[in-house]
């Protein structure tokens, strides 16, 4: 009890010095005002269902948002009933989430199901599955989905 009440003082003492020295110790400048960016609302019914070309027939995508300089964004995909999805990586993380449909393993086990997340991150390779049922997920991506064309 007694080491506790020694330290009170100091304790306060660093408070008081460390709300002086945040308050800006009398400096005349001001904080520049920024642009916040506006909000984005997307409804994804207006946009149509891209075919994947890199992944082949079966393997749709819709763009919600998609940052050109950093390659991040928000997707919806849709694999096809019977689809395969192979083993494969991605050079950013990518998040997951199952909205309808059934991912199964090659040993036939649904392994992603309606309400699950799933977190693959960068370059770990995941894979194969299939798609039991028409699959739509939500997809976060931090960085580009495919790796460049060489």
């Amino acid at each position: 009890m007694k080491k506790t009440l020694r330290k009170l003082p100091i304790v306060l003492v660093l408070s008081f010095l460390v709300g002086v020295l945040s308050a800006g110790c009398g400096s005349t400048a001001t904080p520049v005002p920024t642009e916040k960016p506006p909000l984005l609302v997307v409804d994804p019914s207006t946009i149509d269902w891209e075919p994947i070309e890199k992944l082949g027939p079966g393997a749709w995508i819709k763009v919600l948002y998609h940052e050109e300089d950093t390659g991040a964004g928000d997707y919806l995909l849709k694999f096809d009933d019977g689809f395969v999805e192979p083993l494969h990586s991605h050079p950013g993380a990518h998040h997951i989430y199952i909205i309808s449909g059934t991912l199964v393993d090659s040993d036939g086990n649904d392994v992603l199901t309606p309400g699950m997340f799933f977190l693959a991150p960068a370059t770990v390779e995941h894979g194969p599955v299939t798609a039991k049922g028409d699959v739509i997920m939500f997809a976060y991506f931090d960085g580009p989905i495919f790796y460049p064309e060489k």
